[in-house]
């Protein structure tokens, strides 16, 4: 009999353990595709201007720090 009850009790904990990762598993994935998807709907809407933009902010950030390391390095060619 005390056999039966370890049984049902090591059952249980797998079981609620099976539950738990199966949860998690599925939260985890549906975080991902709703992130995918609002990102992938915020590229379709803006599109061009958005990568546009970021190459601007890229090329701008660039130059900025490049203008500032030969101030202070100004015999670096």
């Amino acid at each position: 009999m005390p056999y039966f009850i370890l049984y049902l009790l090591l059952f249980l904990v797998y079981y609620i353990f099976g539950l738990t990762i199966g949860w998690s598993w599925r939260i985890i994935r549906w975080l991902v595709i709703l992130i995918v998807s609002v990102s992938w709907w915020i590229f379709k809407t803006a599109g061009i201007w958005l990568l546009c933009g970021i190459a601007f902010c890229g090329g701008y950030m660039w130059s900025y720090l490049r203008n500032k390391w030969q101030q202070f390095h100004p015999n670096n060619p």
